[in-house]
């Protein structure tokens, strides 16, 4: 459970793929991961992938039903990937169950932006993976 400003970069690097998270203002226990308040764009950029290739995405966004009586976290947020149309997201209450999945197409440069949008209540994010499309591991 730890706050810091929303300019502060999260790097975190595996064999094939480096993940980036900017704009997230705290981490909490009960949502097992990174999240900001409403009103806040945040963004996970996967890079060091294979440029203009397609890729199977993986989100889990994880809540529990509310730290208090009468408040309740947890509610429905956008996800934009790549700049494309809006997703409509809402936290599962099961710690192991995806969120969101699909395909991506990476940019020129092998990149991938997700843009987590908190409309109506806080917005995290617990784990993302990324698959190559054709079978294969590129990063967790």
């Amino acid at each position: 459970n730890t706050h810091f400003s929303s300019s502060t970069t999260f790097t975190y690097t595996s064999r094939e793929a480096t993940l980036k998270l900017v704009g997230w203002s705290h981490t909490r226990t009960y949502q097992d991961g990174f999240l900001s308040g409403p009103g806040s764009d945040n963004k996970a950029t996967v890079s060091g992938l294979k440029p203009s290739k397609r890729y199977h995405y993986h989100i889990w966004n994880y809540c529990t039903a509310g730290v208090s009586p009468g408040w309740y976290p947890c509610g429905t947020n956008e996800l934009k990937i790549n700049g494309g149309p809006n997703k409509y997201i809402v936290a599962s209450h099961c710690k192991n169950q995806q969120m969101i999945h699909g395909v991506a197409t990476t940019d020129s440069s092998g990149k991938i932006e997700f843009l987590f949008v908190g409309r109506n209540t806080h917005v995290s994010v617990s784990q993302i993976s990324i698959d190559d499309y054709y079978g294969g591991f590129a990063g967790r």
